[in-house]
Parts: structure tokens; C-alpha cells; sequence
């Protein structure tokens, strides 16, 4: 009878749920609920199913812009609480949300689909999960007490199938494989205008791919980040502390973060990261093996230790203060007490890049040859000329122009390079020339092994004695005789400054003088290398009015034009541009 009974009140609900009084009743009360809690919305259908689950589809929470919801959900399924619906209220026990988008319909901003499932096993408790496309998932909780609400959340996200397509549209380089794993925990005031939350993400597997990595995925990698995020609605301001972020399974090379957020009229950040004694070792065995150092790169050993900071308004990049710092006197110790690197004398070197159809050519930087001037020998003045063009902070820095990469990122209309001079011989010496992520890390890599091993004299000497200074002219020694028919050691201000402005395209600007010689912006950029030299204190007040006033005659007998590079003359891409034409020179 009882069995009778229910099954008599289960069919009669069912088919009033699914009458058209019934439909609107659920889709009213449905919209009245949720128009409470978050807003307007627009429930599609609705009705009742087997379980006497209420059926919502679609389901769209407007916000404030009709034209621009904030979520669509393809299909919603609330449960309902049984005790409360036996004494006639209708209150939630289970919400499922299928097919869920995040701002629906605004390209480029969408996010999704996921599922949704949300549990009340009390008044003041929730429970949720999110599943995600490629069978990821976040669970969670949250819990409502006399002093706020406390929640967690943890999970894992494969990479890139469970990665939204707009968000993965706006990464630099595409995850082509990998596994995150998150867990957070925290509190917040009832308001939630004040709380924090302790963050853990760990990523495992990582590999990367895309034009910009190269011709295969670049991986696998292993990284962490942890820290506690704290908020303050009144003060509009959101902090990170006690932040650490690593690389490796061992987690070995590993910084310190900290920062801060103040949101207002003119929003404004601070971030500081400092690595302290990483070793070397364990920073190279945290790499893929595709972005270890060069195998032709010195051997070194010891730690490293960096410090970064940056400020300023969120809004105007260009007034950001960017500081960096790296220390290598460690590594540069230990190798000291070791043997000499192999740069540290004589040696044999192939470009890379020499004139097409000839064959290889084999350079000795040494002196067996008898092009190649030494360090004492090579006039200062050509050693000044190329560091104020190429590298001003060359004797100071430690192998990066840390404040040039600054400008580079605060000042994008910039066009001017960062790379230093022990930049582009870790590049010549060590690396083929494609353009990609993989190389730029070999390369400073290999920058790093340059500078903890040989000395500032000895790294100009062999950059100054294999730069190209023409077409196939490697070494400040073939240069002179090359552009001016004289030894190297007999060079003056004027035309070392000449050869300053040659080495950035030494092959158009060969070009370029058979097609117009010098011609006024020329003239106009060697005196500008000639007036840093004396702001560096390189040349006196007479000195550099002599050099100014020098007549020039490069090539002054004659040199055939290299047929292999076709000069396409000012304001045309590639090439370094008259005053005017509306680009700065590029010098590296």
C-alpha cells in the first residue's frame, strides 16, 4: 500500500513538473532564486526529471550588460532537500551545471566548457567540484563560522587539453604536454572584504611547442610556486608573501618572491625576487636537455645568486623601475682553482654564417695568425669605440645589460637589441643562428660560462679578433687593411668609430658605401660614437675635435661590392635607417 502510495505521489509529481503550469512554476521560482544571489537571469526550459531533479536549460546570468552575459550553462540539474520539500519550502541540496561558459559570446574572452557540481550538505557549508574537458578536476570546500568562511581546493589540469582555448590564444608558447597540480586553503571575513589564501602549484612534464621554441616540443620541465596571497577590500590592496618559486624535481634552484598590489585610481605593483646561492649544477640538471649550455661552452661549477625588483604605476609601463642584479664571483672563483678554459688561448673557429658558396673557413684567434692583433696591442680607442656603439656597460656588467633588457620591456616601441658583446660571442662561438626560445636560453647560458671564466680584456680580444668587419673580414686585423689599407695598431678615433658603426651589418654597410659612400647620416653616426667616447671620458676636448674634423677614405683603392648582399638602401626593412625615415639606428 505504502509502495502504492509513493509511487503514486512520484508519478503525479513528475507529471505536473512536466505540465506547462508546472514548467512555469519551476522556471519562475528557478529565476527568483537565482535573481537573488546573483543578478538577472534568463532560464530556458524547464521541468522535472526522473529523480524529480529540477531541469534547467539553457541557463544565462546576465550581469549588468545584457549584451554581455557572465556565464551560460548548456544544462542545469538542482536537487532538491527532501525535509524541506516535505514541509512544503523548496531549498537546494545539489546543483550540477553542465556545459558551463564564462563570458559567453565575448571573442577572445570565453572560457570554457566545464561542469559544475555544487553540494549543501548544510546551511553553512559547500562543496564543489569542476571538471574540466580532458577529465582534470578541481574539489573544494567552503565553510561559513562566527569569524568568516574557511575553504580549500585542490586538484590537478592536463596540459593543453584541459587549458581554455582563449587562454592558451594568449600565451606566448603553446603547452603541448604536462600536468598541474593546485592545492589552496584559506579564510575570509563574512564579507569577504579581507582574508588569504596559501597557495601550492607544481607542474610536472611540461613540454612546450610552437614556431618561437623550435622544430620540436621543448621539455620535459618541472616547476613549482607556493606562497600566501592576502587581500584587503578596504584598502584595495593585494599582497604576496613568503612566495618561492623552483625548477627541477628537487626544487634546488629555487627564488624568494614577494609583492604587492594597490588597485585605485592609479593602480600600482611592487615585485622583488632574490635566488640566493643557486648551485649550478642543480640549476643546468633542472633544464631539459635541449637548454642545457653549449657542449662547447667552458666548464664551470660553484652557485649563482640574482636579485630582481620592479615598481611603478600598472599603467604606464614606461615609468616602471626595473632593477636586476647577478652574481657570478662564486663561479668565477672556482674557476680559478681549476684549469683554464680552452678560450684561454689560442684556438681555431668556423663561422657560421660566411659568404654562400665558398667553402668553410677555418680562423685562428691566436698568434699563429698573423691578422690577429692582442689585447695590449689593439688601440684603445677602437676598444672604446666599440663598446660605446655595441655594449657602453661592457667592462661593468656581467654579461647582460640588465638596464637595456629594462627599457626593452617598459619601452616596447624601442627597436634598439640588448644582446652585449659576451652575448653575441656565446652566440658566434657556440650556436647556429635560428631565432628561437631554446637558443636565447643556450645562449645565456653560455654568456654566463664566458663571463665566470676569462677575463673582460680576454673576451673583447677574441670578440674584437673574429667580429666580421666586411664580407668574409673576420678580425680587427684584416678590418684595417681591409677598409683602410693600414695595421691595426696604427687605427685612429675616427676610423675606429667607422668601424663601430660597420660591425652591427658589416655586409650592407659594404654594399651600402659602393652604392652612395658616406653619406651625411653616416658622417652623423660615427661623430655621435666619437661624442660617447667623450662623455666616457675616452677622448679629450681636442682629441675629439680632431677626430671630428679627420677626413674619412674607406676603400680608398678599390674593392669589389659582395654580389651576395643587394643593399635595398634606407626605409626598407632589415636595414639601419636614415634620419627621418622614422626608425632609430639599430646597433645590435
Amino acid at each position: 500500500m505504502t509502495a502504492a502510495l509513493l509511487v503514486a505521489l512520484w508519478a503525479g509529481a513528475f507529471a505536473w513538473g512536466n505540465s506547462p503550469p508546472g514548467r512555469n512554476f519551476i522556471r519562475q521560482r528557478a529565476e527568483r532564486a537565482l535573481r537573488g544571489r546573483v543578478g538577472p537571469v534568463e532560464v530556458g526550459e524547464a521541468g522535472l526529471d526522473l529523480l524529480l531533479r529540477a531541469r534547467l536549460s539553457p541557463v544565462t546570468i546576465l550581469g549588468k550588460d545584457p549584451g554581455a552575459p557572465l556565464l551560460r550553462a548548456d544544462r542545469v540539474v538542482v536537487r532538491p532537500r527532501l525535509l524541506t520539500l516535505l514541509a512544503g519550502r523548496v531549498e537546494p541540496a545539489a546543483v550540477a551545471l553542465r556545459g558551463v561558459r564564462l563570458r559567453p559570446g565575448q571573442e577572445g574572452s570565453e572560457v570554457g566548457p566545464l561542469d559544475l557540481f555544487v553540494e549543501l550538505p548544510g546551511v553553512d557549508d559547500v562543496r564543489f567540484r569542476i571538471g574540466l574537458a580532458a577529465g582534470g578536476s578541481l574539489d573544494g570546500s567552503a565553510q561559513r563560522g562566527p569569524d568568516g568562511v574557511a575553504f580549500r581546493c585542490e586538484g590537478a589540469v592536463s596540459l593543453p587539453e584541459d587549458l581554455p582555448p582563449t587562454i592558451a590564444a594568449r600565451l606566448p608558447f603553446l603547452p603541448a604536454s604536462g600536468r598541474l597540480a593546485l592545492r589552496a586553503s584559506g579564510q575570509g571575513t563574512p564579507d569577504g572584504r579581507r582574508g588569504e589564501v596559501d597557495l601550492v602549484l607544481r607542474v610536472t612534464e611540461l613540454s612546450f611547442a610552437g614556431a618561437r621554441i623550435g622544430p620540436t616540443p621543448l621539455g620535459p620541465l618541472a616547476a613549482g610556486a607556493s606562497g600566501r596571497v592576502e587581500w584587503n577590500g578596504t584598502e584595495r590592496r593585494v599582497r604576496l608573501r613568503n612566495g618561492r618559486i623552483s625548477l627541477g624535481e628537487a626544487g634546488e634552484a629555487a627564488a624568494t618572491v614577494e609583492g604587492e598590489v594597490v588597485l585605485g585610481s592609479d593602480p600600482r605593483f611592487s615585485v622583488s625576487a632574490r635566488a640566493e646561492a643557486v648551485p649550478w649544477r642543480a640549476l643546468l640538471d633542472a633544464l631539459p636537455p635541449d637548454l642545457g649550455p653549449p657542449p662547447s661552452a667552458p666548464t664551470v661549477s660553484g652557485t649563482l645568486s640574482a636579485r630582481a625588483s620592479a615598481s611603478g604605476s600598472l599603467a604606464r609601463r614606461g615609468e616602471w623601475d626595473v632593477q636586476v642584479d647577478l652574481d657570478l664571483e662564486d663561479l668565477r672563483r672556482a674557476a680559478r682553482a681549476g684549469r683554464p678554459s680552452w678560450l684561454s688561448s689560442g684556438f681555431e673557429w668556423t663561422p657560421i654564417d660566411g659568404p654562400p658558396d665558398e667553402p668553410a673557413r677555418r680562423i685562428l684567434i691566436g698568434p699563429g695568425n698573423p691578422a690577429f692583433v692582442p689585447y695590449g696591442e689593439i688601440p684603445q680607442v677602437l676598444v672604446r669605440a666599440v663598446t660605446a656603439s655595441e655594449d657602453a656597460g661592457f667592462f661593468g656588467h656581467r654579461g647582460f645589460d640588465f638596464r637595456e633588457i629594462a627599457n626593452a620591456v617598459t619601452d616596447r616601441s624601442r627597436v634598439r637589441g640588448a644582446s652585449t658583446i659576451t652575448q653575441q660571442l656565446s652566440k658566434n662561438l657556440f650556436l647556429s643562428p635560428e631565432r628561437t626560445l631554446a637558443r636565447k636560453v643556450r645562449e645565456a647560458l653560455g654568456t654566463i660560462a664566458l663571463e665566470a671564466t676569462l677575463s673582460k680584456g680576454r673576451l673583447i680580444e677574441i670578440y674584437l679578433n673574429l667580429a666580421e668587419w666586411g664580407p668574409g673580414v673576420h678580425g680587427v686585423g684584416e678590418a684595417a687593411r681591409f677598409w683602410f689599407g693600414k695595421d691595426a695598431r696604427a687605427l685612429t678615433a675616427r676610423e675606429s668609430a667607422f668601424l663601430a658603426t660597420v660591425v652591427p651589418s658589416p655586409r650592407r654597410f659594404h654594399a651600402r658605401l659602393h652604392r652612395s659612400g658616406i653619406t651625411p647620416w653616416w658622417n652623423a653616426r660615427i661623430d655621435d660614437v666619437l661624442g660617447k667616447m667623450r662623455i666616457q671620458n675616452q677622448l679629450t676636448d681636442e682629441q675629439l675635435a680632431a677626430a671630428l674634423a679627420e677626413p674619412l677614405d674607406p676603400l680608398g683603392r678599390e674593392h669589389p661590392a659582395d654580389a651576395s648582399v643587394e643593399d635595398p638602401g634606407p626605409g626598407e626593412p632589415g636595414t639601419e635607417e636614415e634620419p627621418g625615415s622614422g626608425e632609430p639606428y639599430l646597433s645590435r
